[in-house]
């Protein structure tokens, strides 16, 4: 018989959508925004943006698998859109959207390593990806286990920890001159 942890790697995760009426108490329907059997990925890491308008979204897919993330529309309509798809060797970790909208910001471990708690880890790296679409920025902000990235609602202060086996907390000021405009 197959155990339950055997069965995790093929375990994904599905972006639902469901209304809900608090007046009258009553849920609507459940509705698949981003399948995991269409995808091949597991939905994880959603980040709101400032807005409220649009979730992103992070995609697993096996364990040494791509990952992607992907844009969609909170009100509905529109098909969801796949903003940027890691390397064969990228990890990447959606952390938090920049202050105006325009970026998403993430970490990638651009190693061959899949490990990023592993005293042998390369350290990982803070990258900006516009949203209207290009190339992800690499930010130049290293650390080993870099993790837990928030910006500031200025843009101009940055928190996030770091470090391995001993978590150290970082708070930067003028980083990059604040991390407002996708097209600084």
């Amino acid at each position: 018989p197959v155990t339950p942890i055997e069965q995790f790697a093929t375990v994904r995760y599905d972006l639902m959508r469901i209304g809900y009426d608090a007046e009258q108490g009553i849920w609507g329907t459940l509705d698949t925004v981003l399948s995991a059997a269409a995808t091949g990925l597991s939905i994880t890491q959603p980040k709101i943006s400032p807005d409220g308008r649009f979730l992103a979204v992070s995609t697993l897919g096996s364990k040494d698998g791509p990952t992607a993330i992907w844009l969609v529309s909170v009100a509905g309509g529109g098909e969801p859109r796949e903003l940027y798809r890691a390397s064969e060797h990228d990890d990447l970790q959606l952390c938090t959207w920049t202050t105006d909208g325009k970026s998403l910001l993430f970490v990638n471990t651009r190693s061959t390593s899949s490990s990023s708690s592993n005293v042998t880890a390369p350290p990982l790296e803070l990258w900006r990806l516009p949203v209207a679409g290009g190339p992800p920025e690499n930010l130049g902000l290293a650390a080993k286990g870099l993790r837990d990235v928030r910006l500031h609602p200025d843009g101009r202060r940055i928190a996030f920890t770091s470090g391995w086996p001993w978590l150290e907390l970082w708070v930067m000021e003028n980083f990059l001159g604040g991390l407002t405009n996708a097209t600084q």
